[in-house]
């Protein structure tokens, strides 16, 4: 397929649409919306990066304020909850069920405001992609040698601690009583 049909693809519709007076002015606003993303989607972006306990966030969309914004402690743990996305069900505060978590549907609000976020019924998603995927490798160049691997010890028994306990002993556990 060459390039101009692979670009063009995602924009051909074909079905039976009843003939409206709007359906001309839809079109050119589609045609509109449709030439400035074909414009600048090359340049915009929306990433996370994940810390220890925080997430930053770079948004630089076209049309959305350009930024950079650090979510810590439970706005952190918050966002990291919809990765990949979730149900408005599933989310609990971190004390668990019982706990006052009313601030987490202000702040998923603010975020879909933002379009930090995409909330559609009982479901809710990040819109931030991850700034350097875990899984991104470059392949190695043709004819690079392979290297050797390390031998690593197997064990296919049950784990044993330095103090003779694990998995099915009734060794007590080392300042622990057994009483």
């Amino acid at each position: 397929m060459s390039p101009d049909d692979l670009w063009n693809i995602a924009y051909h519709f074909e079905g039976e649409f009843a003939d409206n007076p709007g359906n001309t002015a839809l079109r050119r606003t589609l045609a509109a919306r449709v030439s400035l993303w074909r414009a600048r989607h090359r340049q915009a972006s929306f990433t996370y990066r994940l810390g220890f306990d925080s997430i930053a966030l770079t948004d630089r969309r076209p049309d959305l304020p350009v930024g950079r914004t650090l979510l810590a402690g439970a706005e952190s743990r918050l966002y990291r909850s919809l990765i990949g996305g979730t149900r408005h069900r599933d989310l609990s505060g971190p004390g668990g069920p019982g706990e006052d978590w009313s601030w987490a549907a202000k702040t998923l609000a603010v975020w879909e405001r933002r379009r930090w976020i995409h909330s559609e019924g009982t479901k809710v998603i990040a819109l931030a992609t991850r700034a350097m995927p875990s899984a991104y490798r470059t392949p190695p160049a043709k004819g690079t040698p392979r290297r050797a691997r390390s031998a690593a010890a197997l064990s296919l028994g049950p784990a044993r601690r330095a103090d003779g306990g694990g998995p099915g002993s009734t060794a007590a556990p080392a300042g622990r009583d057994l009483a």
